[in-house]
């Protein structure tokens, strides 16, 4: 554990020295944090691709738990929309998900290329999240699984145990198709 932002990123920068081809984030809830984190790092001269590391919400109450483990904030305003529905988790998991969503939007439309999730192996909450990008990205596909697969290998990157393995195919069938 770092006390600095600048101690922080000497740490990150021996690591990317050593060998590293990409970094992930910890997760954060508000971009700024990501986009002032990837100018840091060019000023440092890390030009790794750096993903930015997403939590989808879906429970306001695991989410603080988690949170305070890797000492990230909640936005207040995500925070209470979220509690508000404390008794009515299917409309508190909403909330999170479209938030996630948008946050996930945010991030593609300023430069980001690839997201890795922190799924959870909620794979549930994963299917909305990435069926809500790919209808905002591809509204007119005709060829719904070739658009998925181009979305898995171009901008998400999974973490589930169980996923991670298919995701990986997915990656090497649509690169040998490019070949």
């Amino acid at each position: 554990e770092t006390k600095t932002l600048e101690e922080d990123m000497a740490y990150t920068k021996q690591k990317i020295d050593a060998g590293a081809d990409f970094a992930v984030t910890q997760m954060f809830f508000d971009n700024t944090y990501y986009f002032d984190f990837l100018e840091r790092a060019r000023k440092n001269e890390i030009t790794i691709p750096i993903l930015p590391g997403i939590l989808p919400l879906t429970d306001i109450g695991k989410v603080k738990q988690f949170a305070s483990i890797c000492r990230s904030t909640i936005p207040k305003e995500i925070d209470e929309a979220m509690s508000r529905y404390t008794n009515q988790p299917e409309e508190m998991a909403k909330v999170g998900l479209d938030f996630t969503i948008n946050q996930c939007r945010d991030l593609f439309q300023n430069g980001a290329r690839r997201i890795h999730f922190y799924t959870l192996n909620r794979l549930a909450a994963m299917k909305t999240v990435l069926d809500a990008l790919l209808r905002k990205l591809h509204p007119n596909t005709g060829n719904p699984d070739r658009e998925k697969l181009f979305l898995h290998r171009e901008l998400v990157a999974w973490r589930a145990p169980r996923a991670h393995a298919l995701v990986e195919a997915l990656r090497i069938a649509w690169r040998d198709r490019l070949a």
